[in-house]
């Protein structure tokens, strides 16, 4: 079982990770679509991306198509013995009120 303290960890280390592999990458990027853009405007971007995440965190908004699927939408398996096939069953999962 992973605590929420470690599993904030592997995510920062996840996220500074990437940042360092792919950062050259992406500061080429914006380069290239702000020509004229500083230091300055580039991290200034970071950080509003990091905020729209730690935001979107905060108040459990799914970030991405999968989570939101994943959250919305229950996905049964049942075996149809007289077809020999699985059959999948897609439902609006049920909210609590």
């Amino acid at each position: 079982m992973v605590t929420r303290r470690t599993g904030v960890l592997i995510a920062s280390a996840g996220y500074v990770l990437g940042l360092v592999v792919e950062g050259p990458k992406l500061f080429r990027i914006t380069v290239t679509s702000l020509p004229v853009a500083s230091t300055l405007q580039a991290f200034s971007i970071l950080l509003a991306t990091l905020l729209v995440f730690l935001g979107g965190e905060i108040m459990r908004v799914p970030l991405s198509l999968s989570k939101a699927i994943e959250s919305d939408i229950t996905i049964e398996s049942k075996v149809d013995r007289e077809n020999d096939q699985y059959v999948f069953t897609f439902r609006p999962k049920k909210k609590g009120r």
